[in-house]
């Protein structure tokens, strides 16, 4: 079964579920390279309060599919890994933005870096990961 004939019999709720996450992993990655540009302190406090509001519609949406793509005896194994995975980001990240600045880069360059990354990260979802996923088939009142 090709990947897209298996999402085409996905529920709507699932494809609901991933727009809203997509939405807002797009947003959120948009807010950072934006930072950049910001000549004011308004501008920041307004930039970061889409940011938050971005990560705080992002975990339900992003956990349901989570468990959605994975059969139940691995879902903990899949929240591990997500969670691990998280953590590693958020250490590697700041360290490889304050090596960055250390080498001499701009706080833009950084900001670029950090906005390529992103890019990166979303079309290997896209093109490498996302074709493989298969999600169980299941009654809509499951979901």
């Amino acid at each position: 079964m090709s990947a897209i004939n298996a999402l085409s019999r996905l529920p709507p709720a699932v494809w609901l579920l991933g727009l809203v996450s997509l939405l807002n992993d797009s947003a959120s990655e948009l807010v950072y390279p934006l930072l950049a540009l910001a000549t004011s302190w308004p501008m920041v406090l307004t930039l970061r309060f889409a940011d938050r509001v971005g990560k705080g519609l992002r975990p339900s949406p992003r956990d349901a599919l989570l468990a959605l793509s994975v059969v139940p005896e691995q879902r903990g194994l899949a929240f591990g890994v997500h969670r691990a995975m998280d953590n590693a980001g958020a250490v590697i990240g700041p360290l490889l933005a304050a090596w960055l600045l250390w080498q001499g880069f701009s706080a833009e360059a950084a900001f670029g870096f950090s906005a390529f990354c992103g890019v990166l990260a979303a079309l290997l979802l896209k093109f490498w990961v996302a074709p493989g996923i298969v999600f169980l088939k299941r009654g809509h009142d499951e979901i």
